[in-house]
């Protein structure tokens, strides 16, 4: 396959460093990028290109740092949005700044950054953007509302994004990960509020992370393999249909399976109420999931 250039946040460690890994190893080239340039030396000396980035910056600030992406390889294929970080708390107990700050991050800056690169993918009628969301994106849970809030939100738009720019040869891809080994997990870094009435819960999220960090079994170079294959249409997924969105491990597969299980099931035992909601006489339409004003 042609050599692809691919631009990566938040490649301070985690997904994001094994991103880079991942893509050099492979034999395309990799723009590293972070809030802090020298948190990404390793990976310069790896052989991948560095960019200072922060997502959340003004609109005119990332359309110029996407300027000086596309000047060091001459333009951009892939671009992985993986920037972000987890709120915890109980919603009840989260300020509107730190509601706003999780949505600053996990959803405007995603939708930023893809604003600013949009220009360049649509004169070059090819690119795409990955999203790196989470299996609470789907299946969320309680004391992490603001985080699950924040990557349902931007999957929401990704899902419109997708029927948008798939005409014009632009490709979409959302993956959905489960608990891996990451940074994520380190409780120097995690927010987590003090609660007024859910201490319990909140002690029992720091005790899960205190004990299992470095010890989660999800690989996150295994992560980055996979993503790959899914943008190359290599390895597993070669010669197969690339699906808009993916839950990635085995707890992923799990709690989304279960979701979709209970959902079909709640659809079926109440199935004639909820489409019994027509004026009389109306009938229950045809059954179709075409939206009309999205031809």
């Amino acid at each position: 396959m042609v050599q692809q250039v691919w631009l990566v946040t938040g490649c301070s460690s985690g997904f994001g460093a094994e991103f880079i890994k991942t893509i050099l190893q492979r034999g395309d080239k990799a723009i590293a990028t972070a809030r802090r340039l020298e948190s990404i030396k390793s990976l310069e000396d790896q052989g991948a290109a560095t960019l200072q980035l922060d997502v959340t910056a003004k609109p005119d600030v990332l359309a110029d740092k996407i300027g000086q992406a596309i000047k060091i390889y001459g333009h951009i294929d892939v671009v992985v949005h993986n920037a972000g970080y987890g709120q915890l708390g109980a919603l009840e107990d989260l300020s509107y700044d730190v509601l706003s700050a999780q949505f600053d991050t996990n959803v405007f800056g995603v939708m930023g950054l893809t604003q600013a690169v949009m220009p360049h993918f649509r004169e070059r009628k090819s690119g795409c953007n990955v999203l790196v969301s989470s299996v609470g994106a789907f299946v969320n849970a309680p004391g992490m509302g603001a985080y699950c809030a924040s990557k349902a939100a931007i999957e929401a738009m990704y899902r419109s994004l997708e029927g948008e720019v798939k005409p014009l040869g632009i490709k979409t891809l959302i993956l959905q990960p489960g608990i891996f080994r990451t940074e994520i997990q380190n409780m120097k870094k995690a927010s987590i509020a003090e609660s007024k009435h859910h201490q319990g819960m909140m002690a029992g999220y720091s005790d899960f992370m205190t004990q299992g960090y470095g010890k989660f079994e999800g690989d996150p170079s295994k992560f980055a393999k996979l993503a790959v294959d899914l943008v190359k249409g290599e390895g597993s997924a070669e010669s197969k249909e690339i699906p808009l969105a993916l839950p990635v491990g085995p707890d992923a597969y799990a709690m989304v399976k279960q979701r979709l299980e209970l959902d079909l099931g709640n659809l079926e035992e109440w199935g004639g109420p909820i489409q019994a909601t027509n004026y009389d006489g109306a009938g229950q339409g045809n059954g179709s999931t075409e939206l009309p004003w999205a031809k």
